[in-house]
């Protein structure tokens, strides 16, 4: 994915920061302890939030907003971190992702799970919680493909979009034909039509 940006960061549009995730250790480890898994998620969220955001704003002082963006479990972590935090982030590009984490724990839900969960929390957000009117200064694009092994990625976007749409949360969803599979070119291809986009709406906020 660096490569297909570089224009973009030789250009000075963008300073990419990519992160490691703990996947293994948290949303895919099907066989350990719901409870351990979630707490993890949550150790993690943390580490984002209280290490990785402050280092960004560290190497880069201009205090240009941050666009957290992820593809599949990516994609679910940008979003999460997003609607958790719109105080530190400026906007989300999300591709392809499922937006409940209980959704990896069969059901299974706790507190950080919930938090974790746009689709459930932002559905029992009161409607004048300050966080509708962080998020509509903020930019939101969530695209997903509709082919292959994107079933349950599509039924989760529409169950956001639906959500959002409820509570009067300007985002922008896309939806992209049975053609395009859960896969890294089609990926490329949406980044490619997305940022440029997103970017401009980002900064003249």
């Amino acid at each position: 994915m660096p490569s297909v940006l570089q224009d973009f960061i030789d250009g000075g549009r963008i300073q990419l920061f990519a992160v490691d995730s703990i996947d293994g250790e948290s949303l895919s480890d099907e066989g350990a302890d719901y409870g351990h898994r979630s707490w993890m998620q949550e150790q993690y969220y943390r580490y984002i939030t209280e290490e990785v955001v402050p280092l960004i704003h560290s190497i880069n002082p201009t205090g240009r907003k941050i666009l957290i963006s992820g593809f599949s479990l990516g994609a679910f972590h940008a979003a999460s971190m997003f609607f958790r935090r719109p105080d530190l982030f400026g906007g989300v590009l999300a591709l392809s992702g499922v937006y409940d984490m209980s959704f990896f724990f069969n059901g299974w839900c706790d507190e950080r799970t919930y938090l974790n969960s746009p689709i459930i929390s932002i559905g029992n957000m009161e409607s004048g919680h300050p966080y509708i009117e962080m998020y509509n200064n903020s930019t939101i694009v969530i695209g997903v493909t509709e082919g292959c092994w994107d079933s349950v990625c599509t039924e989760s976007t529409r169950m956001l979009d639906t959500v959002c749409a409820q509570k009067g949360i300007n985002a922008h969803f896309f939806y992209w034909g049975g053609e395009c599979n859960h896969d890294w070119p089609y990926w490329k291809r949406q980044i490619r039509e997305f940022l440029p986009w997103t970017l401009d709406e980002m900064y003249t906020r």
